[in-house]
């Protein structure tokens, strides 16, 4: 299926992006997108995600969505409970998570579907 650049794809990329990673609720992307409805809301971001280009994870409870581009399909990402902030892992340290899983569990960790929840140095302050 070609994929169609419309203003509407595009103000929700750019609502994302401008998260920095952060997991962000439907309930918050409908706000932040003012009048378009959500009907629209849930079918443009089932096609990001499919494409690749958004990440969903259950965050307090709630499904949420990240943008994730594609130089973040090869990394683990840790989302701040507290704050929201997304903080990527660096590329090698996640290689090692994953091994260490697969080695010692026979679990094969999909790094891109995977969120670690915490909270972030400056919230633990």
């Amino acid at each position: 299926m070609k994929n169609y650049n419309t203003q509407q794809r595009t103000a929700l990329l750019d609502f994302l992006k401008g998260r920095n990673g952060g997991y962000v609720a439907m309930s918050e992307i409908s706000m932040g997108m003012g009048g378009l409805a959500r009907s629209t809301l849930y079918r443009l971001v089932g096609r990001l995600e499919e494409e690749g280009l958004l990440e969903s994870a259950m965050v307090g409870g709630s499904k949420c969505y990240a943008y994730r581009p594609e130089e973040c399909h090869a990394h683990l990402h840790m989302t701040c409970s507290v704050c929201g902030r997304c903080i990527h892992l660096d590329e090698e340290e996640s290689r090692k998570l994953k091994n260490l899983l697969r080695n010692d569990t026979g679990f094969e960790l999909d790094v891109f579907s995977s969120v670690l929840i915490g909270t972030c140095m400056e919230c633990r302050a």
